[in-house]
């Protein structure tokens, strides 16, 4: 099989339009062309008992408003898919919630603006804390669940633990491949503590980010702007009590656990882990019948 170079022009001199592009060799055509934004691409699935929500942030969002983050005439979501989400969260009866969002929950992006010091002059903040309208309804939500919701969430090259309410988390992945955000980048957020986050405070109980503005070089792990984190997700539902045989005697714990590990992407060791628990959401406590107790336990009447 023989290659051929492709060839790209763009703009009014080769193609009469500066937003049309010309292609040689030209593409077979195999089936109809459908462009991708706007096409509605947001999904839900279910794994053992947990539902996983896909969020679009891109096709349906408004432009913010950088003068007033909680304008209501904005939308992350744009109405129809919001409306779809908060239907299928109050109608979950898994124990476990995931929303996975393609930006960042708690922490903005907006380039170190916050002091006066942003690269390029102007915020790229584009996340929630953009849009606090759609974010404070969705976490009202989330909050009246009374389980556990997680926002997994990407975009800033950091990673990071959020609570955003008892058993609500923003739990953020990264970068992979990307060189790493300074601390200053992300909105005055701190390494770890308490944090205004737009229109609420946020408990910040970790961030992978190292690289500080007198850092130095251009790149490598020993400088923090080279460190990749891989975040690893446990839904902890059994313990195993072995017979009196050896053979596997699996129980389900009464609240079980989803544990998030955050990993060195160059040695694979631990950096960070934290756990959330189904009581962890509750609104109220109550105690572990001591039937279960027994039950678990092999304790006869």
């Amino acid at each position: 099989m023989s290659a051929r170079n492709l060839n790209l022009q763009h703009g009014p001199h080769r193609t009469g339009t500066k937003h049309r592009i010309e292609i040689e060799p030209s593409f077979n055509v195999s089936e109809d062309v459908r462009y991708s934004i706007g096409s509605n691409l947001w999904s839900k699935f279910r794994v053992s008992n947990a539902d996983f929500f896909l969020l679009d942030t891109r096709s349906n969002r408004t432009l913010n408003n950088k003068e007033n983050p909680a304008d209501p005439t904005t939308s992350m979501l744009g109405q129809k898919q919001k409306d779809w989400l908060i239907d299928g969260l109050r109608k979950s009866d898994a124990d476990f919630v995931i929303i996975v969002s393609s930006v960042n929950l708690a922490v903005p992006h907006d380039n170190g603006v916050w002091y006066g010091k942003g690269s390029g002059g102007a915020s790229k903040d584009d996340g929630w804390t953009a849009q606090l309208h759609d974010r404070a309804e969705l976490l009202k939500v989330a909050e009246d669940l009374g389980k556990p919701v997680f926002f997994l969430t990407g975009d800033l090259h950091k990673s990071f633990v959020a609570r955003i309410a008892p058993g609500v988390y923003d739990i953020a992945s990264g970068p992979h491949t990307s060189s790493n955000h300074r601390i200053g980048d992300a909105g005055g957020s701190p390494p770890s503590g308490w944090y205004k986050s737009g229109d609420r405070l946020v408990n910040i109980l970790w961030s992978s980010n190292q690289y500080r503005n007198d850092s130095g070089g251009t790149s490598g792990q020993a400088r923090g702007k080279g460190w990749p984190i891989y975040t690893i997700v446990r839904v902890n539902n059994a313990f195993n009590i072995p017979d009196a045989s050896g053979k596997d005697r699996w129980h389900a714990y009464p609240e079980p656990q989803v544990i998030f590990e955050f990993r060195d992407g160059y040695s694979g060791d631990l950096v960070f882990a934290h756990s959330v628990s189904t009581s962890d959401a509750k609104k109220q406590a109550t105690p572990v019948p001591a039937s279960v107790v027994k039950a678990l336990g092999g304790i006869g009447e």
